[in-house]
């Protein structure tokens, strides 16, 4: 079972047809688009390999926009960083839903949406190369932003709770956002009533525009799990490594609670 993108599936019988499968969410055109000849089996490969990384991918932007703009650049944070999201959910939606999330990738499986079969593996195996490929990207991003943070002597950007907060503050906000979060990804970019919709990623974007902008200066503003673990664990503030569990539980907590949500209030079969 996948998950279906907002694009239309084409005409079998038209020229767009012959040259790449039905455009699905999570599913990738198979094209001489490089101009290389490629067996069967190397095709077959890539299209297994080419979600987990565009999962990379997307998340590496996002990351190393909350690592620059959260630290060096700090006045328009939330807008960059929903616009990075933006941008690579409209760049990866159709090769691999562009989840870019560990959270949104348990909502998603939670509902039905997730996307399965590569390298024979089915929803939970799919999903747990994502969150790896995910985890990995932050890594790689926070460790890039430390790198510029520290050659211009500025402080890398990361979630950091408020010392004004409570874990309790901080933890209710990454749920309730992360729920509204996860709420929007499965509605807009995963119903037959939407497929085909050309705002998805404008509305997942604006949401973490909004998370931000109102959630920022309380938990810290992660909303996901990746950018709460490897930007935290590159800067290597104690602190804020100490803070890493609620950039875990509170986003899960919240994604679980949007797919139950989500379940019983679609019924499209």
């Amino acid at each position: 079972q996948t998950c279906a993108l907002p694009i239309s599936a084409p005409d079998p019988q038209s020229h767009t047809a012959n040259m790449s499968e039905t455009k699905v969410y999570g599913a990738i055109e198979e094209g001489d688009s490089m101009g290389m000849t490629m067996s069967a089996t190397q095709k077959a490969q890539v299209k297994d390999f080419a979600p987990f990384a565009s999962e990379f991918a997307g998340t590496f932007l996002l990351c190393i926009t909350v690592g620059l703009c959260a630290g060096i650049v700090e006045g328009f944070a939330p807008l960059a960083i929903g616009s990075a999201l933006m941008v690579s959910i409209f760049m990866g939606g159709h090769i691999s839903g562009a989840h870019h999330n560990p959270a949104v990738t348990l909502a998603v499986v939670m509902a039905g949406k997730m996307k399965t079969g590569m390298f024979n593996m089915g929803p939970v195996g799919c999903a747990l190369g994502y969150v790896a490929a995910q985890v990995l990207a932050s890594l790689c991003a926070g460790l890039v932003a430390y790198l510029i943070s520290k050659d211009m002597g500025e402080d890398m950007g990361k979630p950091e709770m408020s010392p004004k907060a409570t874990w309790a503050s901080a933890m209710l906000v990454e749920i309730i956002f992360t729920f509204y979060l996860a709420l929007v990804v499965l509605n807009v970019a995963t119903t037959r009533a939407n497929e085909g919709n050309s705002f998805y990623g404008l509305a997942i974007g604006f949401l973490v525009f909004v998370a931000a902008s109102a959630g920022g200066d309380v938990s810290g503003g992660a909303f996901n799990p990746a950018v709460g673990t490897g930007l935290t664990l590159m800067s290597g503030v104690k602190d804020s490594i100490d803070d890493i569990w609620i950039y875990w539980i509170g986003p899960m907590v919240g994604a679980f609670l949007a797919s139950l949500f989500f379940n019983f209030t679609v019924h499209e079969d």
